[in-house]
């Protein structure tokens, strides 16, 4: 089943003007998966309380649903213990998929979308695939979801409130966020009148229940310096940049010269051509940070932390083609020595092209 938190409504055009598929549309593209949608209300309460009546997911078509299958796994992963290893990996083969999800993880830290799971609990899809099921109702064996990101607009600092501090976010270690009480939550999120002050996900995977290591904090964190060597960094990122910087110029500075047919009461902020050129690698307007020196701060703060070098060379897709993979799983000691020197062959893996794709759609927005 679909369980999604988010804002839009079903069928509703999307930020790029595509439609959202509606509840009908997804059931035809998931095989028969019934799709559901996480109510967005003034936060969604969206979080694996196991205590909980789930509140914050529910059926994007409005049919009413117990949750039940969601309910069970958020108990396994309440009932998980963490420093037991067939145990991680028991629940990641048959409830909840890690490999995905310490991914977005990864890039909602990095890229500051703090619209989503790790800051505001919304915007996310938990799918479980009815294949992926076996026993019977609350006597499941296996009950696998997957953790799908999204709605990755508010991010390189965009719009960030006070409370998150957005003109150092980039020196902070993402530690910053682990194992921090529901007072830490609630101020982060003074607005919000339905912030559960957990953070389930964080504290359980990233924060080993508050011991100070467990082989899923390596996992993530293995991920975490991978797309910083090899993806989220000023020379691959500057290579995609100046890509679209090319692409779009000649069309961003015919459109800001347009005369605007409507305007509104209350005007905010005049977006030019000259905003586009100087915000790409400096703040400048509404925007604290531009997309260069942000990336370049984050990068740095990870490398800092756990003593890694981003590669010197960015990566082409003829590169990335010969690059032999290094698996990145729980327990297994990461790499860091292989960089992209643009003279030795670098160490990446097919994850890196996902990413690679998403960073696009990012960098456009």
């Amino acid at each position: 089943m679909f369980k999604i938190c988010q804002r839009r409504n079903s069928g509703s055009r999307n930020k790029t003007g595509n439609r959202n598929l509606t509840s009908r549309e997804l059931n035809n593209t998931t095989g028969g998966v019934t799709p559901l949608n996480a109510e967005r209300r003034t936060g969604t309460v969206a979080d694996f309380n196991s205590n909980t009546d789930l509140a914050g997911f529910m059926s994007s078509d409005g049919a009413a649903d117990p949750k039940n299958e969601l309910l069970e796994m958020t108990k396994k992963i309440a009932e998980l213990d963490i420093m037991n290893d067939e145990a991680v990996k028991n629940f990641d083969e048959n409830y909840l998929e890690l490999d995905t999800l310490f991914r977005a993880l990864a890039l909602e830290y990095l890229a500051g979308h703090w619209d989503s799971y790790w800051f505001m609990t919304t915007n996310f899809v938990m799918y479980h695939p009815p294949a992926e099921t076996e026993g019977s109702d609350w006597s499941w064996t296996k009950l696998r979801f997957y953790f799908i990101d999204q709605d990755f607009d508010q991010t390189w600092g965009s719009n960030m409130g006070k409370e998150y501090d957005g003109l150092n976010y980039p020196n902070k270690p993402y530690t910053t966020y682990i194992n921090q009480s529901a007072d830490f939550w609630k101020a982060m999120n003074p607005r919000e009148e339905f912030e559960p002050g957990t953070r389930i996900i964080l504290n359980k995977f990233l924060g080993c229940d508050g011991k100070p290591e467990c082989s899923t904090k390596t996992y993530f964190e293995n991920h975490l310096k991978n797309i910083v060597q090899h993806i989220f960094n000023p020379v691959a990122i500057g290579r995609k940049v100046e890509g679209y910087k090319n692409r779009l110029s000649d069309e961003i500075m015919w459109d800001t010269q347009l005369e605007r047919l409507h305007k509104g009461e209350t005007r905010r902020f005049q977006f030019t051509y000259d905003n586009f050129i100087r915000n790409i690698n400096q703040p400048d307007g509404a925007f604290p940070h531009g997309i260069m020196d942000w990336t370049e701060k984050m990068a740095n703060t990870v490398c800092q932390q756990f003593g890694i070098e981003y590669d010197k060379v960015a990566l082409t897709p003829e590169t990335a083609e010969k690059m032999e993979a290094q698996t990145i799983e729980a327990g297994k000691e990461y790499d860091k020595s292989k960089i992209n020197s643009g003279s030795i062959t670098s160490t990446a893996n097919i994850a890196m092209i996902t990413i690679a794709t998403l960073l696009s759609v990012v960098l456009l927005f």
